[in-house]
């Protein structure tokens, strides 16, 4: 499923509702005249509903979080970037900005291979759950500076859960006792 359109109008990207309708109406195809105008309409509609729905989330954020925190309206034009379950072979093409990546919903990934038995005792035995974390190819964990990786380990060190760490090195000094660590793990098969 798309980013719906209040998400791409407040990363200041153009989505005009009779060429890019509203992700829920799941209309295909060029449209006609009522769908056109069902997609103008509902447009309007998202625009007033998200706009009371956020009314009414920053009376809960003040009401929990206190009134320092900052309106959702300006946290949210404060982001950056977005990540849309989104393909342009299986969605509509519309124009993007550079800060809006689509990564296409999973059409990456096949069916899951036996983990090694250690690790299928790992996480089987893991109560609570596990945490997969990993930096991914081109950033190394064993690269990080001290001070971070001791974030990094006493925040580790704090959660209920098993975490399963990709380190390029065989040891972590102070590694916490719910900490593990390899060089490599399968991932989608981890997932």
């Amino acid at each position: 499923m798309d980013a719906l359109q209040y998400h791409y109008h407040s990363m200041g990207n153009p989505s005009h509702p009779i060429l890019n309708p509203e992700t829920m109406l799941a209309f295909v195809g060029e449209l006609n005249f009522l769908q056109r105008l069902m997609s103008v309409g509902f447009s309007l509609f998202m625009k007033y509903y998200s706009n009371r729905v956020t009314s009414a989330q920053n009376v809960l954020v003040h009401k929990y979080f206190g009134k320092d925190y900052p309106p959702l309206e300006e946290t949210l034009s404060k982001t950056s970037m977005l990540f849309t379950n989104a393909d342009s072979v299986f969605h509509p093409v519309r124009p993007l900005l550079p800060n809006i990546i689509q990564i296409g919903g999973g059409t990456h990934l096949s069916a899951p291979k036996q983990l090694p038995t250690n690790l299928q005792k790992l996480l089987d035995d893991a109560a609570n759950g596990f945490i997969y974390f990993s930096l991914g190819s081109n950033v190394k964990s064993k690269l990080l500076s001290q001070e971070r990786l001791t974030v990094l380990m006493e925040t580790f060190a704090e959660l209920p859960y098993i975490i399963v760490w990709k380190f390029e090195q065989e040891s972590l000094p102070g590694k916490p006792k719910n900490v593990f660590i390899s060089e490599w793990f399968p991932q989608q098969d981890v997932l």
